[in-house]
């Protein structure tokens, strides 16, 4: 899962490493509500280590601190919540269990309003306790559409995918909500495999016919560019695909979204890419046929 790095709003999360299991799932959560948040994954090397947490901090829109036993007596998140507090931020504590405060952190967060999930067992209702919280500046706007006809908002979806995941968690969703805030969803792209696989919005338009003079209603070619590179260790071609929906919204029945045809639009390297030095370098039939047979699954579709 990657933190957010970006010049956008985002959240600075502060926590003890040792709820590290239940504090990455609500950060996975918030992120699949499009949250735009960064946490020390503890992967940072050496010196550089404080300097990065404080060039977060000092970015970040709001600070949130997850309070429990471990948290309250570490002293990394004891620095942090003082450095938040040096710079003025918007601090959000989230009580992650019943948690006795040390005078000291008591006296410093005595103004601030507390948000207690600890009784809670439904995860997904903590994250959404969270979500409403965080000020809405945090969040990729989910809620603008970057599409509007015949009573339907379409939107896009784009979220990280942790690399230990399989190629079957969905990289994008493609969505669609109707007049009444009904929800319905189109179209899954994945992360594929050994790719890790990046989707955005290239183009939205109407389908036209110049030889009839009234407007085409409810059909529209969409185009994705997805983005496939190789993660490290291994090592070969990166490319990015042209993907072309056709978008069809019927005047009875819910809309429906296909993919009609991909072209390749860049490789950084051949995609029969093969390194003679090194014969356990797979060629096209390693790499680039594992982009092709999963576009060519969904075209069969």
């Amino acid at each position: 899962m990657i933190a957010y790095e970006g010049k956008e709003p985002y959240v600075f999360a502060s926590y003890s490493h040792k709820d590290t299991d239940r504090v990455l799932r609500l950060i996975t959560l918030l992120k699949q509500k499009m949250c735009r948040i960064w946490y020390d994954d503890g992967l940072t090397p050496g010196e550089s280590w404080n300097d990065d947490i404080a060039r977060h901090l000092v970015g970040c829109s709001q600070f949130l601190v997850f309070i429990s036993p471990h948290s309250v007596v570490s002293k990394y998140v004891l620095s942090e919540i003082n450095y938040a507090l040096a710079k003025n931020k918007n601090i959000l504590p989230v009580i992650l269990s019943k948690t006795t405060l040390p005078p000291g952190l008591e006296m410093m967060l005595s103004t601030i309003q507390f948000l207690d999930v600890s009784d809670i067992d439904d995860v997904n209702k903590s994250v959404g306790m969270i979500a409403e919280s965080l000020n809405a500046s945090v969040f990729s706007v989910a809620k603008a559409p970057f599409l509007e006809d015949l009573g339907y908002a379409f939107y896009m979806h784009t979220r990280d995918v942790d690399r230990k995941n399989t190629g079957k968690c969905c990289a994008a969703t493609v969505f669609c909500r109707d007049e009444h805030e009904n929800e319905v969803e189109l179209f899954d792209l994945q992360r594929l495999g050994a790719y890790d696989a990046s989707y955005n919005l290239s183009s939205v338009e109407p389908v036209k016919d110049y030889f009839y003079t009234g407007k085409i209603q409810g059909i529209y070619q969409i185009n994705i560019v997805g983005r496939f590179s190789l993660e490290y260790p291994l090592y070969g071609p990166d490319v990015d695909v042209l993907l072309i929906f056709i978008l069809r919204i019927p005047r009875h029945g819910a809309p429906t979204l296909k993919l009609v045809d991909y072209q390749y639009v860049n490789a950084f390297a051949s995609l029969d890419y093969e390194d003679e030095e090194d014969p356990d370098t797979l060629g096209e039939k390693g790499w680039s046929t594992q982009i092709k047979e999963y576009l060519e699954k969904i075209l069969c579709k």
